[in-house]
């Protein structure tokens, strides 16, 4: 597991007719990286932003569960335009799409 900050980040929320965009970022705790910053996701609609919240979610939490919370989540983007999640844990497999390849 690695854990770190999860931050979601309404890219044109100044564009209320426009397709929603989002930046997903996963900073995890521990040592600086020596490539530099790490990539964002960018995703596109909020209904893919729900499933990517739910599947970044612990897999032994119930999926009712990780719906619940993710909807939360959105709800609170859509107030505020953005959301940072303290100590959040992803698996290897989830943390790599957030991963700088090491040749960068």
């Amino acid at each position: 597991m690695v854990e770190g900050t999860l931050d979601i980040y309404w890219a044109n929320r100044d564009e209320p007719s426009a397709a929603r965009r989002y930046r997903v970022n996963f900073l995890p705790y521990g040592p600086s990286f020596p490539h530099g910053g790490q990539p964002n996701k960018e995703i596109v609609g909020e209904e893919y932003l729900l499933n990517n919240l739910v599947d970044l979610q612990a897999p032994i939490m119930s999926i009712e569960r990780r719906t619940e919370r993710a909807q939360q989540w959105i709800l609170e983007i859509r107030k505020l335009g953005n959301l940072s999640l303290d100590n959040f844990q992803l698996t290897d497999e989830q943390f790599a799409p957030f991963r700088r390849a090491q040749n960068a």
